[in-house]
């Protein structure tokens, strides 16, 4: 029986579908940790290098790229092939994961706020044919992106 690297256990085991989203993080935190790259979920990454750079900061640049490649696979590795296409010309392993973390917060408050929208259709016992519900839904998302806007910039401004 072969043995199994137990990154590639970890990676196959736990692939990013979208429900799972904080489970996929602590699971890729964990791989990226044994690596010591947790880092570049978090840091922009350096400038370009400038003319005249010492040997020095050019080995640091190089090795922060080689780092940063290697986050980048291990991330797409542990996504389902619908974000892997989606991801697999992303600059860098941080932009990677802010997406990836607003795409989900984004999709959990949408299945919370269209929840509320069941609870409240179901309770009134309303009515309505297909168009009038696909008019009503789409009336009430039109209201969670002004509202979704409305806090976006309110968290700007602050």
């Amino acid at each position: 029986m072969a043995h199994r690297n137990p990154v590639s256990v970890i990676l196959d085991t736990n692939k990013l579908t979208g429900p799972n989203y904080s489970d996929w993080l602590i699971n890729i935190k964990i791989i990226l940790a044994s690596e010591k790259l947790t880092y570049l979920l978090t840091k922009s990454p350096p400038k370009e290098a400038a003319k005249g750079i010492s040997p020095d900061e050019l080995k640091k640049l190089e090795t922060w790229w080689d780092h940063d490649l290697k986050a980048k696979c291990y991330m797409l590795a542990s996504i389902s092939n619908e974000l892997q296409r989606r991801f697999e010309n992303a600059v860098n392993a941080a932009i990677i994961h802010l997406h990836l973390k607003i795409c989900m917060v984004h999709k959990q408050e949408m299945k919370d706020s269209f929840y509320g929208f069941v609870v409240n259709f179901n309770m009134n016992k309303i009515e309505a044919t297909l168009e009038e519900l696909v008019n009503m839904l789409t009336s009430f998302e039109s209201t969670m992106k002004k509202r979704k806007q409305f806090s976006y910039l309110a968290l700007r401004l602050v």
